[in-house]
Order: C-alpha cells, then structure tokens, then sequence
C-alpha cells in the first residue's frame, strides 16, 4: 500500500487511522522484537529483588556483640547488623535481609571473648539459626 506522507500525518493526527508504510515482512520482525522484549521483562520481573529474614537465637552463654551476614559465597562481610545493640544469651533477634535475589546468606556472629561462630550458605527461606557452642569456629 503506498501512502503520501501528508495523508499519514493527517490521518494519525485525527486518531481514527493508523497507516503503516513497511512491508508484511518488517512489520512482522517488529511483531517479533515487540514479542522478545515482552518476554524479556515478564523474566526480568521474576529475578527481582526480594525481602528475607532469619531469626537467630543465642544459646551459647555468652552476649553476641556483632552479627555479619553477607550473601552466600561473597568475599567479604557486610556491615554489622547489630550496631550498637547486642543479642544477650537467651534471646532471639530477627535480621531482616532486603534487596537481595537469593536467600543464602553467610553470617557470622562474634561474641564478648571475641570467639566467632560463621554458618556457611544458610538458606534463610527455610532455615533459621540457634546458635550453641558447638557452632564455635
């Protein structure tokens, strides 16, 4: 179909025609690149970012002063979760993990003596941590 350029622009001023001047064959790849990007942002979406948490309790006699999580099999650890608080012996803290796109998480808790206790790939989704003195580094 050949259209003049000015006929086009009048019709899709009006709103009530839409004309293409490509062929079958580049309206169809049009079609499929429109098709491809939809797919890709429908997978995009699943891998987000979601929101963990774990609750770790302390029952190793002994006040837990730092707690580092990192996400499993990362290099270095993240800041302190506790700050300036601390995980006395008996008691349950809930660390809430957000931004992240996998639940495995490494975390490290280093208590008054300075002793360490690290669990290695935790699972937070399915798994949370009481952590005794069998679990000393």
């Amino acid at each position: 179909m050949i259209v003049e350029r000015e006929n086009v622009q009048r019709y899709l001023n009006s709103g009530t025609l839409l004309v293409s001047k490509k062929s079958p064959g580049e309206f169809s790849m049009q079609i499929r690149i429109l098709l491809m990007a939809l797919v890709a942002l429908c997978a995009s979406s699943l891998a987000m970012a979601s929101d963990y948490y774990v609750d770790i309790t302390n029952r190793t006699g002994y006040t837990i002063y730092y707690m580092y999580v990192s996400p499993g099999k990362s290099k270095s650890w993240e800041e302190d979760v506790l700050g300036s608080d601390v995980l006395m012996n008996g008691d349950t803290q809930r660390v809430t993990l957000t931004g992240y796109t996998n639940p495995y998480f490494d975390i490290r808790l280093v208590d008054e003596d300075n002793d360490s206790y690290t669990f290695w790939n935790i699972d937070v989704s399915k798994q949370d941590i009481v952590v005794t003195l069998d679990h000393l580094d």
